[in-house]
């Protein structure tokens, strides 16, 4: 038996009222096909219906086929009275699971390792553009090899790939990688560059204690940056650190004890540092080999904006 279109229904014609919805209580008939009322978001499903005013003693639901023919689902809501819980769980909340990260133009959320964005009064224009997302490994030995210079993997995608729109809102949804991440940012670009841009930590609890061991410990230097060292890792942290404080390019420079050529570990804030809250912490990690000095600091076009002198000798070893 082949089935017709699908409809879901609150009380549909051909599934019984519920026994509590007692004599002379009317059930009102929902009936719509999902597409008037429904969308798909990546893996996703949803579909929303306005319920009607006044008391409601109870909800029945399901999917039939129309016709003779039997629900091909049904279920039932718990029974209520006046204080039936509308809105306890708004289809926002159900679709767009775990903790809102970014408010941008588009809201992000966080559960697990799964990131959605969302966009009430949303238009086709708004979505149009690429979005970008890019995972800033802890550990640049995570990334593709032909990441780990940049130091973030690209999972840039279309709207169209990974998203849908409802009833005036547009929503969309995208996975993580499984290993530790300093930082996310993601936003939209179009030929001119970005349109938006957005970041947030989601192993924040991580870093956190990381950034608490290092500000515990002396500085080897104080300049814009604390300057510490630990084994390998070299820590450059800031308290009252604004987006500013880490817009311009980072330089370590690395000094061999043999006196070879000089190394430059040059890098963008986004490939090394994580900003949360208030605060900033960067890491870098040293080479192998015996160094007798390495100088950190800040630089734009016209030079170093500040520099930080770090004689090792031995230290490092």
């Amino acid at each position: 038996m082949r089935l017709r279109r699908r409809r879901l229904a609150l009380f549909p014609p051909r599934l019984p009222r519920p026994a509590d919805a007692g004599p002379g209580r009317a059930a009102h008939e929902l009936a719509f096909a999902f597409a008037e009322h429904g969308g798909r978001f990546g893996g996703r499903c949803l579909a929303r219906v306005r319920l009607p005013d006044g008391p409601i003693a109870g909800i029945r639901t399901g999917q039939w086929p129309g016709g003779d023919l039997p629900p091909v689902w049904e279920a039932s809501l718990p029974a209520g009275d006046a204080s039936f819980p509308r809105g306890a769980s708004t289809w926002r909340e159900t679709a767009t699971p775990g903790e809102r990260v970014l408010s941008s133009v588009f809201d992000v959320h966080l559960e697990g390792r799964t990131l959605t964005w969302i966009r009430e009064d949303c238009a086709p224009a708004d979505t149009g553009d690429r979005f970008f997302l890019h995972a800033y490994a802890a550990d640049p030995g995570d990334l593709p090899a032909e990441r780990r210079a940049s130091g973030f993997e690209t999972l840039n995608f279309w709207f169209r790939d990974r998203g849908g729109f409802y009833d005036g809102v547009c929503m969309a949804i995208a996975s993580l990688p499984d290993y530790e991440l300093r930082a996310v940012r993601t936003g939209q670009y179009d030929e001119t560059g970005r349109l938006w841009d957005a970041g947030f930590a989601p192993d924040a609890e991580a870093w956190l204690a990381r950034f608490e061991a290092a500000a515990a410990s002396p500085p080897a230097l104080r300049a814009k940056f604390d300057v510490r060292l630990e084994g390998r890792a070299l820590t450059l942290v800031r308290e009252a650190c604004s987006a500013a404080d880490v817009a311009d390019r980072f330089f370590v420079h690395v000094y061999a004890a043999d006196g070879g050529a000089r190394e430059n570990l040059d890098f963008w804030f986004g490939q090394r540092g994580v900003l949360h809250g208030d605060r900033c912490m960067a890491e870098v990690a040293l080479p192998d080999y015996a160094i007798a000095r390495v100088v950190a600091g800040q630089h734009d076009a016209s030079g170093a904006l500040w520099e930080a002198d770090l004689a090792l000798g031995d230290a490092s070893e």
